[in-house]
């Protein structure tokens, strides 16, 4: 993983939500079989948790997105995806409301991925996908990568001390 990570830019990991460790199960094996996904899910710039819409979609996202959180994964760090959804607002509005009451924990998104009925043709015929298809993700990716390098830089940089303070940290150790 530290190979990849220094040795490329943007590394993509597609992995399943397997989490669980020997605390977890009560196998070393399990824990062994895991490690590469719970070394990724813990050090990710950003997860994305793709599910689809629906009942069994929304609730399955959910279980894993709490189990992600279970295992360590920053709640910041997480962004549902919900795949093949629909344009109207009351629906993903319903969706939306619904992911949030399964996962019980404030997280980002989710971000819309429309169905694209041309996709599977496309991906045949080695043909240019659909315009817009990953223009929301994009975005959205995009858009909290930037939040969270500007947040993580801000807490980097150090305050000034002023001449006779300790700065905003000695408030912090005296709590």
């Amino acid at each position: 993983m530290d190979a990849l990570v220094h040795a490329y830019a943007v590394v993509v990991i597609d992995t399943d939500p397997d989490v669980e460790g020997e605390a977890d199960t009560g196998s070393a094996d399990v824990e062994e079989r895991n490690a590469m996904a719970r070394s990724a899910f813990g050090h990710a710039d950003l997860v994305l948790v793709v599910g689809n819409p629906g009942t069994k979609g929304v609730h399955a996202l959910g279980r894993t997105i709490r189990l992600l959180l279970e295992a360590g994964a920053p709640p910041d760090r997480l962004l549902p995806v919900i795949n093949r959804a629909s344009r109207h607002p009351a629906e993903r509005a319903a969706v939306t409301k619904a992911l949030d009451t399964v996962v019980g924990a404030p997280i980002a998104g989710p971000v819309f991925v429309r169905e694209q009925r041309r996709l599977e043709s496309c991906l045949r015929d080695a043909a240019p996908w659909p315009g817009g298809l990953a223009g929301d993700l994009t975005r959205s990716v995009n858009a909290l990568l930037a939040h969270l390098t500007a947040r993580t830089a801000a807490d980097a940089s150090p305050e000034p001390v002023r001449p006779g303070s300790m700065g905003h940290w000695s408030e912090e150790l005296s709590a």
